[in-house]
């Protein structure tokens, strides 16, 4: 199981090779904000490993927001909730 934000779900969609990450991950978590973050660039029909969950909105999560943008934030809170890794393309969300 990982937590992906959106920038890696669509780079693989765009080059063909989502199955990278079905053959590394048996489930891919993904918060709503990168749902949305996905579909509002492509229409990418989800993968049957994908799970969409909601973030709850806690004080960590309202500190990422002043700093990154929604979806990076909500995988970075969804990543330590569900004590998993995460799979994120931004850097100032890699600090």
């Amino acid at each position: 199981m990982i937590v992906s934000d959106s920038t890696t779900l669509i780079i693989l969609t765009d080059l063909n090779r989502f199955e990278l990450l079905t053959n590394l991950f048996d489930e891919i978590i993904i918060p709503n904000a990168v749902y949305q973050e996905v579909n509002a660039k492509q229409s990418i029909k989800l993968s049957v490993i994908i799970k969409v969950k909601k973030v709850p909105n806690t004080p960590l999560l309202a500190s990422l927001i002043q700093l990154l943008d929604q979806g990076e934030s909500e995988a970075i809170a969804l990543a330590i909730e569900q004590k998993t890794g995460l799979i994120i393309d931004e850097k100032k969300g890699v600090k």
